[in-house]
């Protein structure tokens, strides 16, 4: 009786004893294919944190403290390993020369990675611990740059501000919120900026597409070219010096000299400084004498 329990249980265990021979057997079958391993848990990677200037100084004056026969360091570099900061002298090869002198490389490595959660940020910054909440409505993140924070209602990635070591140790909310704030203006005023070159730069291309107004000698001398240059490249083309050329005059030799371009630029970033009701904004139909 006993051995027939056990074969009882073995079967109820195998999904044998419910239902049909056939729903049984297809149960069974599906149980063989389960992936009984145990699950791999993915782990937030490691993310160096940029060192900033006091830091940078500081790992510095320890180099120098340690080493001070060594007068020529290279820039700190931050690291993943819990060493704190760690100064090292590696030979890298030989000088050039009839002497096989010996060639080092004076490194300086601190500490300095943190992992990004959403929410929350963890970092060890030379032999210290931080842990922080991101402020309401921010969010940490990392990309190919770094650690960031950046607020979730701007999608935009050049409106992360991506964390140096500063952040970390000086963190509060507020103090983050405002170097974001700060970080944003800019980025901002970046793109207002970018935004009116585009439309001048529109500007300029319909005028001189339109080529609705004329070129002068002090044209050229504004894009850069001396005005020796200019007078000797005009008498080579049959032009007289002090005359107003209209556009169309000058874009028919745009491929003699690679300047031409920017003079034509030149001038019609001139005639678009000038008022509208102004005569010197428009063509003329004949040449006309400059005074001088």
């Amino acid at each position: 009786m006993k051995g027939l329990s056990k074969l009882l249980s073995r079967l109820r265990d195998e999904g044998k004893l419910g239902g049909t021979i056939s729903a049984a057997k297809k149960r069974h079958a599906d149980r063989r294919y389960i992936d009984h391993s145990p699950a791999i848990m993915c782990r937030k990677r490691k993310v160096e944190i940029p060192l900033s200037y006091d830091l940078s100084r500081q790992a510095h004056t320890i180099a120098r403290s340690e080493l001070p026969r060594v007068r020529k360091w290279l820039v700190p570099q931050p690291s993943t390993q819990r060493d704190g900061i760690v100064c090292s002298r590696d030979q890298e090869g030989y000088y050039s020369g009839g002497k096989n002198y010996p060639f080092y490389a004076n490194r300086i490595k601190v500490t300095s990675y943190g992992y990004a959660f959403g929410s929350r940020l963890y970092a060890r910054i030379n032999t210290e611990t931080y842990k922080h909440e991101a402020p309401r409505g921010y969010i940490f993140g990392t990309d190919d740059l770094g650690i960031y924070i950046t607020a979730k209602r701007v999608c935009k990635e050049a409106h992360r501000l991506h964390l140096q070591t500063h952040h970390v140790v000086k963190y509060t909310k507020l103090y983050i919120r405002k170097q974001w704030l700060a970080h944003h203006e800019r980025r901002l005023e970046t793109e207002r900026q970018l935004a009116l070159h585009d439309r001048e730069e529109r500007k300029i291309n319909r005028l001189i597409y339109s080529q609705d107004f004329y070129v002068t000698a002090e044209d050229s001398r504004s894009a850069g070219n001396c005005m020796a240059g200019t007078l000797a490249w005009g008498r080579r083309h049959g032009l007289t010096e002090g005359v107003k050329y209209p556009a169309k005059v000058i874009t028919r030799l745009i491929d003699t000299h690679p300047s031409v371009r920017h003079v034509l630029e030149a001038a019609a970033r001139r005639t678009l400084s000038v008022p509208s009701g102004s005569t010197e904004n428009q063509n003329p139909s004949v040449f006309h004498k400059v005074s001088q």
